[in-house]
Parts: C-alpha cells; sequence; structure tokens
C-alpha cells in the first residue's frame, strides 16, 4: 500500500490504535513528518499531542545516513558498528552532534515555547513518526520518554522496517504498523505526497 498523505498513513493508523482509547493514552509525535500523522491519530482518540523533539546526526560523508540521534533529556544514542565500518573521527560526530543540538533547542523553543515536556507519569504514551528506516533516531525517543516513567510506550508508524520492527520490539510494549518490508531505504517512497513539513505546519497542527 502506498500511503496518499501522512494525514492520510494516520488516519489508517489511527484505526489499529482504537484499542487503546480506554487507556486515555498521550500522542507523543516526532516532528516534523510525524506531526502530521499524530493529528488524525489524536482526534480520533480524543487525547492530546505533544511534540517530542529527537535529531538524526547524519554522516559526515552522507549525512542521509544515520550514525546516531540525539532528543531530549540529553538522551544520545549511537550506531557504533556503523561509525566503526566508516572509521568515522569523534571530532567530526561532535560538530554534526553540535548542529543537530542547536536544532533540537529551536524546535523545543518553537513548538512548545521552550517549555518542559509535560509530566507522563503513569501515562500510556503513543510514540508516532512517519516511518522507521533504521530506528536510531526512535530510539533516542524512546529513551527520552522512557526517563519520564510512562506506564507504557506504543510505538506507532505507518512504514517500519522489518529490521527495525525486530530491533525495538524488546523496547517498548507494542509496535504497530500497517506496513512492514524487508528493508526501507526511503520512507518517502511509501508517500504519493512527502513534501518538506514547514514549521508553520506543524505550530498549526499542534
Amino acid at each position: 500500500m502506498i500511503f496518499q498523505d501522512r494525514y492520510h498513513a494516520g488516519t489508517l493508523l489511527g484505526e489499529k490504535l482504537l484499542v487503546y482509547t480506554n487507556d486515555h493514552p498521550i500522542i507523543t509525535a516526532i516532528p516534523r513528518g510525524g506531526i502530521s500523522v499524530g493529528y488524525p491519530i489524536s482526534i480520533m482518540l480524543h487525547t492530546p499531542m505533544i511534540a517530542y523533539i529527537v535529531r538524526k546526526i547524519g554522516s559526515p560523508i552522507q549525512r542521509e545516513l544515520g550514525i546516531g540521534a540525539i532528543g531530549e533529556n540529553g538522551v544520545e544514542v549511537y550506531d557504533a558498528e556503523r561509525i566503526k565500518e566508516l572509521s568515522l573521527r569523534d571530532d567530526d560526530i561532535r560538530k554534526i552532534r553540535d548542529k543537530e543540538a542547536w536544532e533540537l533547542q529551536r524546535r523545543v523553543t518553537l513548538y512548545r515555547n521552550g517549555k518542559p515536556f509535560p509530566n507522563i507519569e503513569h501515562n500510556t504514551v503513543i510514540l508516532v513518526d512517519d516511518g522507521i528506516a533504521t530506528g536510531i533516531t526512535i530510539q533516542a525517543a524512546i529513551q527520552g520518554v522512557q526517563k519520564l516513567n510512562p506506564k507504557n510506550i506504543i510505538v506507532a508508524a505507518p512504514v517500519c522496517s522489518q529490521y527495525a520492527y525486530d530491533l525495538l520490539s524488546p523496547l517498548v510494549s507494542q509496535i504497530v504498523c500497517i506496513q512492514t518490508p524487508a528493508t526501507l531505504e526511503a520512507i518517502g517512497k511509501w508517500y504519493i505526497d512527502f513534501h518538506q513539513m514547514t514549521d508553520e505546519e506543524v505550530i498549526s497542527l499542534l
């Protein structure tokens, strides 16, 4: 199945998540794309949506290739094997990490008016993104949310590679996906409309 756009994907994903309605979950979506997916889910489950900010750390050689990720609460996750394979230097990684940390804080300020992430202790959290390829970015989000002591964490995405599904399954209560291909090279290939969302779009949906 190819999704029309993120809203369409979120609507289909929301149907699978209706079983959690009575848990009064909190939708925790990852900007930017995850916000558009999380929006219809939030409506369908009659529950609030909050942005959790996480940033991928791309390889200095190929920026689209994730070698790690950072999230709120000081979370940092790295793919040690990939970093070793690429023979990357600590200084090069640190420069990219610092740049992404600046962007992370910019988005916290913009999307939540600089306010800290709200109290979600003992709540069921549905962590939403528009797709999961390697799983490195969502790992940072999972670790950051876990620090806030939720009751359960449900990871939800319209498309998730089988590799990432197997990697993340032991870390959360459940993973809910519509498509789970063996490989996932580009998330955008699963959408007809996969435009780069703007800050204005994110703020409007929030």
